[in-house]
């Protein structure tokens, strides 16, 4: 169903200017079948980008704009839709924005196409996600500062699950002899909702060489962690892993970990991702997935 879409696509990656990438991508997993996917990322159009990407499973489509408020401060937006060649449609979105201490954001989506079908993967991302083969959702985000080192923050999670995050952030004030660019914070607060009741409490710690670790807990009926590790670049090469067990979700996969690598290869940039996790059945799965991302309309380097 895809062939009419390539000549559209080669057509599009010919004539764009030198910020857009084009990209390569493919991913493997033990529940699902291969996943071939080419892309053309970061195309201006008009004060904003898109992606348009074609793949076996889906053909998407994005656009994102960021703006700057003289004096109030920065709005940020991006909308996607996507249509999974088995039938049926996913559309989501989110606009976030800061004034002064103030930092608001407000996402969504609709659908009647399970997310599996768009790509195999997704369901063991870092971030939560829906499984249902239809519904909808929306998210609502807040964060105050009160000081230079408390923050308040709150999160709610309408639709198939809902709850809402509240906790307070500390921000330890850095020694006079400390490196300023170390940073520990210590939050804590409630969760409560369909299915969840319990205390909160997390770390984070990074520092001014790129190493940064966090750690995330929720004490209750249903006790959680999560965890991400981002190591410090060995080189040109980035590594990364997380993994996070949240038994209380009944609509997103309640064990997710996966680990990334990234690093340059000739013009481009190369990516190589693991996932794993278990699924709404109980059943373990587990995946991989290569990326390349190669800047279009850019002359290679002629430096002997």
């Amino acid at each position: 169903m895809s062939r009419p879409l390539i000549p559209l696509f080669l057509a599009l990656s010919s004539s764009v200017a030198q910020a857009t990438d084009l990209q390569l991508s493919t991913q493997f997993s033990t529940s699902n079948r291969p996943f071939l996917e080419a892309a053309v990322t970061d195309l201006p159009t008009g004060p904003g980008q898109t992606r348009f990407g074609v793949s076996t499973h889906a053909i998407r489509a994005s656009y994102r704009q960021s703006l700057s408020l003289p004096a109030l401060g920065a709005v940020q937006g991006d909308a996607e839709l996507s249509h999974p060649w088995s039938g049926g449609l996913r559309l989501r979105g989110q606009l976030g924005g800061s004034v002064g201490p103030v930092a608001l954001g407000i996402g969504g989506e609709v659908f009647n196409a399970p997310l599996s079908t768009e790509a195999p993967l997704a369901p063991w991302q870092e971030e939560a996600h829906d499984l249902r083969p239809q519904g909808w959702n929306v998210n609502l985000d807040a964060r105050y500062r009160l000081s230079r080192f408390l923050t308040a923050h709150g999160h709610s999670e309408l639709g198939a699950q809902a709850n809402t995050l509240a906790e307070l952030e500390w921000r330890r004030a850095p020694a006079a002899d400390a490196d300023p660019d170390n940073v520990l914070l210590l939050r804590g607060g409630v969760r409560a909702g369909q299915d969840v009741l319990g205390l909160s409490t997390g770390v984070t710690y990074r520092t001014g060489s790129g190493l940064s670790l966090s750690a995330d807990a929720l004490l209750g009926a249903q006790p959680s962690l999560s965890a991400r590790l981002n190591l410090p670049p060995l080189g040109d090469t980035e590594l990364s892993a997380y993994a996070s067990y949240e038994p209380w979700r009944r609509f997103s996969a309640p064990l997710r970990y996966g680990a990334d690598l990234s690093r340059p290869l000739g013009r481009g940039q190369l990516g190589v991702s693991l996932r794993g996790g278990q699924g709404l059945d109980g059943q373990p799965g587990f995946g991989a997935a290569l990326q390349y991302s190669l800047p279009l309309g850019q002359q290679g380097d002629d430096t002997p």
